[in-house]
């Protein structure tokens, strides 16, 4: 049946016309190209498919998605041309999208290539995800192509849905492109929550958010001064290929001739329209999971010229013909078929992806004969079965049952927490870190055993593993066609490593001074700070770097996430970069932080670059699972921003199908100390008593977009400034006066000091500088670039009140005093790694996300 569309901008634009007319031309062979099919799991919830012939196909794109990649030197995840999203679940298939698109894009920029085309498949309110990327993503030569499936006539099969994606082309062979590439066709099967229900209560909540979200200026609609100003700051690219003007109060028209394919366009109606939200949100898209059946192609048999011969051909252009998989007619009129002349073909797989969380884990065993056609003696029986599902689904015997009712030859590899997460993935940081601890164990707590999640998981049902029920590791790959190539390749596997920690005679000496000046440790009681410091116990207040590098993760260091703990009277980010969940995790260890997620008062984001603030769904997201699996009632979260971050909240809330992120929003614009200044509302006085801060604002600093540093004091006596990401400030500095902590950036070494001019950051001896006009006690330095991981260069005469921030360092108030004193053992042991590590990733010159 032929499928209408139509395109997603003017056919007036010459690159539509040429786009479609080169996609309605294409027509795949039947027959799949010869070379391996593999496929590797790469972090729980997410597979890369590779072929020679062919684009990568990657399926999620789950949290710290690229410093996996970087530290793999997985290459081909800057070739991918396809994504699959199997659900709308941020922190299992979303949260490494905008991350890894981003620096690809730079990647494809320092190839020299003019644009960058990915397309995105998966299920409805995905559209509003990608759209929403429109408020921060800066890339002029990123096209993005969105296709939603649908349930299509009640039994399961998806299609894609015309009505609310666009696509190039007037005939089917566009949408074949969709479902079809050189090697393999794509069906989709989408799984809804059957039973959705909302109480009178619930919506009446939401519309009450909704529209004291729509009226409320502090509450995620900016002013127009600093709408316009972020405007300015994103620049017109940010624009043009985005969807940012329906969100606008003040609609910003686009010429359709300015939008190339695929670029973003709106197609809702207007979101201001409170009963539209409220009817998106609770009526009109059910949570749903997509489940993906991948058919190779079957691969044509090899060319026998032996046979060609006995039937009459001589080797010449016939051949080719034949070899093509083309028939020919010999002068005689005899007709020869390509089968005639070629060895049987080889039948291609068939492959199933099946994903649940844990709200679909009823679902999916009650929808078993939705995948009765790749079972047995079905239709289309399944050779291999990857279950993305939680531990508790796979160990369930009602879902093992399910599992033997494929063929007995079929191999089910099983991708989730409890395998991939076994043991720590990012070994480089924990080796670094192992290193560190024998600096100070308080400060540089080993990640060995933080990063497992229960044991319960690692131990239930052991013998649920047989050959042909395998867990995904690291390194592993599954050959799945040509068939008579079939394998599971372990060959890239490693063993967990084994730290040997050696030090050299310098290296000890460091670390036996720093130990003998902590237990020498006498605090000047004359010195406001130190007094204050001294009357603290060790559960008053506490740091924690969760990422300290800039723009882009690498092997040693995260981007930027602080965690600020104040124990009983509860904690919060100061920014919240991609992955900060995990390292959160690898700080407390998984029990501890599902606490300490529940005590989470505040997230305050600095400004909008990509690296900032992409990890923060993912911390509301997992906060509202832990809330709801114990069955409590907490406040929402308050988050404090730019107002761009407001409105791509609402994007991603309105099509986040099962989760309630819980929060209200405070522009940062709100929190400046001028005349004028907005009402503080009661949620965030309310935050702000519980924490004990006295003072909580925000100051402009001066950076490459709308940017805010950090103020606050607490009831305690310290005082806290953190700067964001800024050149050397004057009203940071004024406003800083006598901090306890002044947390600053230090991107670039000195010797780069005109780049950090042209690119608005600081580098190291400014940032010191900072410190000493502000008089803080202590000057903590982070945001560090990472073209160059060395360690900072320090003059000698600053060693007694700076300090270098480390990924994982958690730093207690108490042991601020000391903590410069680590600062030569922590050179020498860094720059030790660094020379040791043959492995370290090559970046792409970039500054920011």
């Amino acid at each position: 049946k032929k499928m209408t569309h139509s395109p997603i901008s003017s056919s007036n634009s010459s690159t539509n016309t040429t786009t479609s007319q080169q996609n309605s031309n294409t027509s795949y062979s039947k027959f799949a190209p010869h070379g391996l099919l593999k496929i590797t799991p790469l972090l729980p919830q997410s597979l890369l498919l590779t072929h020679p012939s062919t684009s990568p196909l990657l399926i999620n794109t789950p949290p710290s998605l690229l410093r996996y990649a970087n530290q793999n030197r997985i290459k081909k995840l800057f070739e991918i041309g396809r994504v699959c999203v199997m659900g709308l679940n941020w922190s299992e298939c979303l949260s490494g999208c905008c991350g890894w698109m981003l620096t690809r894009t730079d990647v494809k920029r320092a190839q020299g290539r003019d644009t960058d085309e990915i397309s995105f498949h998966g299920p409805k309110g995905l559209y509003r995800i990608m759209e929403s990327f429109g408020w921060f993503l800066k890339r002029d030569m990123l096209r993005i192509g969105v296709w939603e499936w649908c349930e299509r006539d009640g039994n399961g099969l998806a299609s894609v849905n015309p009505g609310d994606v666009h696509l190039p082309g007037e005939d089917e062979a566009t949408w074949r492109d969709i479902l079809e590439d050189e090697v393999l066709r794509m069906k989709g099967i989408v799984f809804y929550e059957r039973d959705t229900h909302y109480t009178e209560q619930e919506k009446n909540s939401a519309m009450d958010r909704i529209q004291s979200k729509k009226e409320c200026p502090q509450n995620g609609v900016t002013s127009n001064e600093e709408q316009q100003q972020e405007e300015s700051d994103c620049g017109d690219e940010c624009h043009s290929h985005s969807t940012v003007s329906s969100f606008h109060n003040k609609r910003r028209r686009i010429d359709p001739q300015d939008l190339d394919w695929p670029s973003w366009r709106v197609t809702r109606t207007n979101p201001t329209d409170s009963s539209h939200l409220m009817s998106s949100h609770f009526m009109r898209e059910r949570p749903c999971v997509m489940q993906y059946a991948l058919h190779v192609k079957d691969t044509k048999g090899k060319f026998l010229p032996k046979e060609a011969i006995k039937m009459g051909l001589k080797p010449g252009p016939l051949f080719g013909q034949l070899s093509k998989g083309n028939s020919v007619t010999l002068d005689d009129g005899t007709v020869i078929q390509p089968e005639q002349v070629h060895s049987p073909s080889q039948k291609g797989a068939v492959i199933l992806v099946i994903y649940a969380t844990d709200n679909f884990c009823d679902e999916l065993l009650n929808r078993q004969l939705d995948f009765k056609e790749y079972q047995g003696d079905g239709a289309h029986p399944a050779q291999y079965v990857f279950h993305m599902v939680p531990p508790s689904l796979w160990h369930n015997q009602q879902y093992q049952q399910f599992v033997d009712g494929f063929q007995k030859d079929c191999q089910h590899v099983v991708s989730n927490n409890e395998t991939l997460y076994s043991r720590d993935i990012f070994e480089g940081s924990s080796f670094l870190q192992e290193k560190l601890s024998h600096i100070d164990q308080q400060i540089f707590c080993s990640t060995r055993t933080t990063i497992v999640p229960d044991e319960s998981l690692n131990t239930a049902k052991k013998s649920v593993w047989t050959k042909n029920k395998i867990p995904a590791q690291h390194g592993l790959q599954v050959v799945v066609h040509p068939r008579d190539k079939c394998r599971v390749d372990r060959s890239e596997v490693k063993a967990p490593q084994k730290f040997n920690i050696t030090m050299d005679d310098e290296l000890k000496g460091h670390i036996a001074e720093y130990k003998r000046a902590v237990e020498a440790c006498v605090w000047d009681r004359n010195n406001v700070h130190e007094a204050l410091l001294e009357q603290m116990s060790d559960t008053d207040a506490e740091i924690a770097f969760l990422g300290t590098g800039s723009a882009i993760p690498s092997k040693y260091r995260n981007v930027t996430g602080i965690f600020l703990n104040l124990f009983d009277a509860g904690n919060m980010f100061l920014d919240c970069g991609e992955g900060s969940y995990e390292q959160l995790c690898r700080v407390y260890g998984r029990p501890e932080v599902e606490d300490l997620l529940v005590k989470l008062q505040m997230v305050h984001i600095s400004h909008m670059h990509a690296d900032h603030h992409m990890g923060l769904l993912e911390v509301l997201e997992r906060r509202a699972q832990i809330i709801k699996k114990r069955g409590i009632a907490v406040q929402p979260v308050m988050i404090i921003g730019p107002g761009m971050l407001a409105k791509f909240l609402q994007g991603v809330e309105m099509a986040a199908q099962e989760t309630n992120f819980n929060y209200e929003f405070f522009s940062c614009n709100n929190l400046m100390p001028h005349e004028g200044r907005s009402e503080i509302p009661p949620r965030l006085e309310q935050v702000l008593e519980q924490l004990g801060l006295t003072e909580f604002y925000n100051i402009k600093v001066d950076h490459s977009c709308l940017a805010y540093g950090v103020i606050m004091k607490h009831k305690m006596g310290w005082k806290l400034v953190f700067s964001g990401d800024t050149r050397p400030c004057a009203s940071l500095v004024d406003h800083g006066k006598d901090a306890t902590i002044l947390i600053h950036e230090a991107t670039h070494d000195d010797e780069l000091h005109h780049e950090a001019v042209a690119r608005k950051h600081s580098t190291t001896n400014e940032a010191i500088s900072i410190g000493e006009e502000m008089r803080a006690y202590r000057t903590i330095l982070t945001h560090f670039s990472q073209r160059y991981p060395k360690f900072p260069k320090l003059h000698e005469t600053v060693a007694d009140h700076v300090g270098i921030a480390f990924d994982l360092c958690k730093l207690n108030f108490k042991s601020l005093k000391t903590f410069p004193k680590a600062l030569p053992a922590m050179q020498n042991l860094f720059e030790e790694t660094i020379m040791l590590d043959e492995d370290a990733e090559e970046l792409p010159d970039t500054d920011h996300l």
